[in-house]
């Protein structure tokens, strides 16, 4: 497995974090080397968001995986019910699973699994808990652009030379 470097690049305005990133964009899609990467600053920038790109949000797949399972769930505990109270109930054409009375149990076990998993793929898509990042600086909150960089080992210096070059006023460094 090949070692990665974390790193930090602060910039002082959007336009050399833009043309950094578009670089590193290029570079990353001819050999590779940059894992992941992400912007912070003290306000939103949505062109620079759409030059990075989008990351997938699995949160709507966990909440459908949640109600389907609520609805089986709850399908089973009735008919379960229902079977195993068979031989108590009367036999005169009653039927043996009555959907319609059985569709209020299956609604909530619908939506209770569905906000429970949608819970936890929030939780999982934040990638929360995790250990904080050393690499961090007061200066993002205030007038600076961060990026922040997973590299792998063979890139590292390339990537590095390639934020000085874009201007970077620091770089820091976290292996």
């Amino acid at each position: 497995m090949a070692k990665r470097h974390h790193m930090l690049a602060l910039f002082n305005n959007f336009d050399e974090v833009r043309e950094a990133i578009i670089e590193l964009k290029v570079m990353d899609l001819r050999e590779g080397g940059v894992e992941e990467m992400r912007m912070t600053s003290p306000i939103p920038h949505p062109e620079l968001e759409e030059v990075i790109g989008a990351r997938p949000v699995l949160v709507q797949r966990f909440t459908f995986t949640g109600a389907m399972l609520g609805l089986i769930c709850g399908f089973l505990l009735t008919a379960g019910l229902a079977q195993s109270m068979f031989s108590v109930q009367p036999q005169g054409g009653k039927a043996v699973i009555p959907i319609p009375a059985d569709l209020i149990i299956m609604f909530e076990m619908t939506i209770l699994l569905g906000v429970w998993f949608t819970v936890f793929g929030f939780l999982f898509g934040a990638r929360l808990p995790r250990r904080r990042s050393h690499l961090y600086s007061r200066r993002v909150g205030e007038d600076q652009v961060g990026l922040l960089l997973e590299v792998l080992d063979s890139h590292y210096e390339r990537v590095k030379n390639l934020l000085w070059q874009h201007k970077a006023l620091e770089v820091m460094e976290d292996s």
